[in-house]
């Protein structure tokens, strides 16, 4: 058998192969593009031949670089590793190098592989859902970030608004159309109560005008008032972050019609989506986490052997003492 270990960077990847027995049979450092990656695969290829490339076992600290998608699809399979893993590996004086840590990842592969959980390519539309949901969630957490960043802007100058709608989110449709309609508390003063009602008519309030008669008095009452540079400035903010979270929550949107499509399209649908009616949200939840399980889980040591963390030899010696 071989043990590769990968030390990979955005630009370039140091790699250090090891044989059964511990000896350097492989070390070099390859750029970050394809030819890079090919004269990788091709050296691979070289040590074990065509019959025995499931006997190089390749560690490395990612699962996501296009590294391991070309290691895959050339039939090599990658085992990633906690980068929390190596720094328990490396030497008491903590000197760190790439080329350290690729030997580092090498002398893991060779001491634990049999602990550690070989990532497998999944096919394309479960891998395309996974990919959609992760990104889906990346991008709520930037709609979270927007609606933060709103609420200080109104607090800095509007609190009113705050106030006004519900204080759990800023998210409303009916709040933010109230933004680009009245963006300073002037302008909203002189707003009417039929006038409000067709703002949150427009923005599909369940309710408007009860909404509106419940704000429109909020408006009228006395407020502190900011500086006219701040209300100058900050409503400049709050329409720029409401047209962001407007582009953002649409986004999101269509993911969600996306993620639906490709999930209808999984073998287990119709397990899931005949579950008794908890919501075909929970539905969904409970097989994206089921799958999580069996496909692209972040790896760690197997359950099917010791519980322990892997350690460094150093650190076993230690114990046995």
């Amino acid at each position: 058998m071989w043990f590769t270990g990968i030390d990979w960077a955005d630009t370039h990847h140091d790699v250090v192969v090891l044989d059964h027995e511990g000896a350097l049979c492989l070390r070099l450092r390859i750029d970050h593009t394809a030819a890079g990656v090919a004269s990788l695969i091709t050296r691979l290829r070289a040590l074990t031949g065509p019959d025995h490339q499931d006997e190089m076992i390749c560690v490395l600290e990612t699962k996501t670089n296009l590294l391991v998608t070309a290691l895959l699809k050339a039939n090599f399979v990658p085992y990633p590793i906690n980068p929390k893993t190596v720094d328990r590996w490396r030497p008491v004086s903590g000197a760190k190098s790439d080329l350290l840590d690729a030997y580092t990842l090498a002398k893991i592969a060779r001491s634990d592989w049999r602990d550690l959980r070989p990532l497998h390519l999944p096919e394309q539309g479960l891998q395309e859902l996974q990919l959609l949901v992760r990104d889906q969630q990346g991008l709520i957490g930037a709609q979270t970030r927007l609606a933060n960043q709103l609420r200080a802007c109104l607090k800095a100058y509007y609190p009113v608004v705050l106030d006004a709608f519900d204080k759990g989110t800023t998210l409303q449709k009916s709040l933010l159309a109230f933004i680009v309609a009245y963006p300073t508390p002037e302008q909203a003063r002189q707003a009417s109560v039929e006038e409000l009602t067709q703002i949150f008519k427009q923005a599909r309030h369940p309710h408007p005008l009860p909404c509106a008669q419940r704000v429109w008095p909020l408006l009228q009452q006395p407020h502190l008032e900011a500086s006219a540079a701040v209300v100058h400035a900050k409503s400049r903010l709050a329409q720029t972050l409401v047209a962001q979270l407007h582009t953002l929550m649409a986004q999101i949107h269509d993911y969600d019609l996306a993620i639906e499509e490709l999930y209808q399209q999984q073998d287990e649908y119709e397990v899931f989506a005949s579950l008794p009616i908890l919501a075909s949200d929970w539905a969904r939840g409970c097989w994206r986490s089921w799958r999580s399980l069996t496909l692209m889980k972040p790896l760690s040591p197997s359950r099917n052997n010791s519980q322990a963390p892997l350690q460094s030899p150093n650190k076993a010696a230690t114990v046995a003492m």
